[in-house]
C-alpha cells in the first residue's frame, strides 16, 4: 500500500470526513538537518527552532535532536556533552505536541509526579529505567519553572523530584551496587537537593503567619538564596547532571556486570516487594522510642518515611489486584499522616535554626503554627502506631 501524500487534503489523508476536526494549536518549525560523525559512529542531527501558538498564547523553542544511526551509544552522549559546552543546552522531556497541549490549559505553578505505570512483566532493568526517567521528567519541568520565575511550589517539587531520584538509587541498590557511578550520582543529587533546601526552608516560614518585621527579614534573606540557587542551576554541573544520569541509565556497567546478573533475573514484583520490605524495616527500626528521639534521629526517621512513601508510589501498579489495591490506599493514608506529623516537627526545628541564622531568637512569631512540639510529637507517635498495624499491600 503506497504511503499517503502529506500535502493531500486532510479528508483524503483520513479517508473520510474531516469536518468535525478543529485545530488545537499550531507548531511553526524551522529545521536545519545535517549528518555528524564521531569515530565510527554516525548520527542524524537536526536543529529545530520556532514557536507553538494557541489563541494568542505562544511558547518559543530551540532544540537539537540527535539520532544514532550506527556505532556505540556512548558516542551519542559524547556529542550531546560537546553541544553542552558550546551552548547552555538541557535535556528535553516534552515533545512539541505535549507543549502545545499544555498551552491549552492554565499555566502551572509546579508539576507533581505523574503516576508510574510499571508492568509486572517488565524486567528489573526496564523498571529501574522507567522510574528514573519519570523522576527526571518531574525535575526538569519544575527546574524550568524555577529558572523562569520565582516560584516556591516549583522549588518544592524540583526538590521532591531529586529526593525521588535518590530513593530510586536506594531501592534498586541490589541491582546497582556493582557500579560505583551510582554513588557519585547520588552525591551530586544530594548536593543539588541541599541547594533547593536553602530556599525551601525560607519559603516554608514565609508561608506561615508571622509578624511584619519577621516576614520582611525572611523575604530579604530569600532573595539572595534564590539568586544563588538559579546561579547553581545555570552552571555546567547542574545542567549536565540530568544528561549524566540518562547516559548512565542507558549505558552503565550495572546493565551487564556479571555480579548483578542474579538481580537482573528477579521478576520485578518480587524485586519490588523485597525493596519495600527493606524500607519498611528501616521505618520500624528508626522509629522506636519516637517520643524521646533526638532531633537528628527524628529527622532520619522522617527521611525513612519519605523513602518508603516514594517506593510505594513507584511500585503501586505492580500489585493491582483487589485486596492489595485496597490495602495500598489504606497504607498510603497511614504513611501520609505520619509524614505530615514528622514534617510539622521538622518545620519547628527548621524555624529555630533559621531564627538563629537571622538573629530572631527572641521573636517567637517566627515559629510556624502550630508551634506545639509536644502535641506534634504525640500525633507522630500515634500515626506511627497506626502505620505499624496497617497491612502491607505488597505481601
Amino acid at each position: 500500500r503506497p504511503e499517503p501524500d502529506p500535502r493531500a487534503p486532510l479528508a483524503d489523508l483520513l479517508g473520510g470526513d474531516a469536518s468535525e476536526l478543529a485545530e488545537q494549536f499550531r507548531v511553526i518549525v524551522n529545521r536545519r538537518s545535517f549528518a555528524a560523525t564521531d569515530g565510527n559512529a554516525w548520527f542524524d542531527a537536526a536543529i529545530d527552532f520556532g514557536e507553538i501558538t494557541v489563541d494568542g498564547r505562544f511558547v518559543a523553542f530551540c532544540e537539537v535532536e540527535l539520532e544514532l544511526k550506527s556505532g556505540e551509544p556512548a558516542a551519542l552522549f559524547r556529542l550531546a556533552r560537546r553541544i553542552g559546552t558550546q551552548a547552555p543546552a538541557r535535556i528535553g522531556v516534552l515533545s512539541k505536541a505535549e507543549r502545545g497541549y499544555r498551552l491549552l490549559g492554565p499555566i502551572l505553578a509546579a508539576e507533581k509526579a505523574e503516576k508510574l505505570r510499571l508492568d509486572p512483566c517488565m524486567s528489573v532493568v526496564d523498571g529501574f529505567a522507567a522510574v528514573v526517567h519519570a523522576c527526571l521528567k518531574q525535575y526538569r519541568l519544575n527546574e524550568t519553572i524555577a529558572l523562569e520565575r520565582c516560584c516556591p511550589a516549583a522549588v518544592h517539587q524540583a526538590r521532591v523530584a531529586v529526593r525521588r531520584l535518590r530513593t530510586a538509587l536506594s531501592v534498586f541498590r541490589p541491582l546497582l551496587r556493582c557500579d560505583g557511578m551510582s554513588r557519585e550520582l547520588n552525591t551530586r543529587l544530594r548536593d543539588l537537593a541541599r541547594e533547593f533546601g536553602k530556599v525551601r526552608d525560607l519559603d516554608i516560614l514565609i508561608a506561615h503567619p508571622t509578624s511584619a518585621p519577621v516576614r520582611s527579614r525572611l523575604r530579604t534573606a530569600r532573595d539572595p538564596a534564590y539568586e544563588e540557587l538559579t546561579a547553581v542551576l545555570a552552571g555546567p554541573e547542574a545542567r549536565g547532571l540530568p544528561l549524566a544520569i540518562v547516559e548512565w541509565v542507558q549505558t552503565g556497567s550495572w546493565r551487564s556486570d556479571p555480579v548483578a546478573e542474579a538481580q537482573r533475573r528477579v521478576p520485578l514484583p518480587e524485586f519490588a516487594a523485597a525493596a519495600l520490605d527493606r524500607a519498611w524495616r528501616k521505618v520500624r527500626k528508626d522509629g522506636r522510642h519516637l517520643a524521646v528521639l533526638p532531633t537528628a534521629e527524628r529527622h532520619q526517621l522522617r527521611k525513612d518515611v519519605k523513602r518508603l512513601r516514594y517506593a510505594a508510589e513507584f511500585f503501586e501498579r505492580l500489585f493491582p489486584i483487589g485486596k492489595r489495591q485496597r490495602r495500598h490506599k489504606t497504607f498510603a493514608r497511614a504513611l501520609g499522616k505520619l509524614q505530615d506529623a514528622l514534617g510539622a516537627l521538622n518545620d519547628i526545628a527548621v524555624a529555630e535554626h533559621v531564627r538563629q541564622e537571622l538573629g530572631l531568637v527572641g521573636d517567637l512569631s517566627a515559629l510556624p503554627e502550630p508551634s506545639d512540639p509536644a502535641g506534634q510529637l504525640a500525633r507522630a507517635a500515634k500515626a506511627r502506631r497506626k502505620l505499624l498495624k496497617t497491612k502491607k499491600f505488597w505481601r
